[in-house]
């Protein structure tokens, strides 16, 4: 019976402290080893037999039907704050991304000149270009 691979070990350890219960008293009390309670608190079986869960219910004096109501809550909890983080996450690197983009856009704009020896090339000392020069001596437009 697949409860929630999250939460399910933090139900049962909160459960058992507002009990009062130790971990000694609800493995006596559902016939287990010390240690597979601890297990089981520490989130090392995702999914608990349905003997053992029908056991902790009764441990906890509660019905199955409420006890996984209360998984339940834990882990729309649990995934509400997971998801919170994972879109604080996406703005952050949204943002980020924004101000890299600026950053290269205002470089990009004030930094980039045009290069001093094709500007030569083209232009003689802000006349026409070369080509049109020769155009132009070649017809006898313009005097040698």
């Amino acid at each position: 019976m697949d409860l929630g691979e999250f939460e399910t070990g933090k139900v049962i350890q909160r459960l058992r402290i507002e009990r009062q219960l130790s971990i000694e008293d609800v493995a006596e009390l559902i016939d287990e080893d010390v240690e597979f309670i601890r297990e089981l608190e520490a989130n090392m079986y995702p999914d608990i037999g349905l003997g053992v869960f029908f056991y902790l219910a009764k441990v906890f004096k509660m019905e199955a039907s409420e006890l996984i109501d209360e998984i339940h809550k834990e882990n729309i909890d649990y995934f509400n704050r997971v998801n919170k983080k994972y879109e604080l996450a996406k703005q952050r690197d949204k943002q980020r991304k924004l101000v890299l983009q600026k950053k290269k856009t205002h470089n990009f704009k004030n930094k980039i000149t045009k290069h001093p020896f094709k500007a030569k090339i083209n232009t003689i000392e802000n006349g026409p270009t070369t080509s049109i020069r020769k155009l132009c001596i070649k017809y006898d437009i313009i005097p040698k």
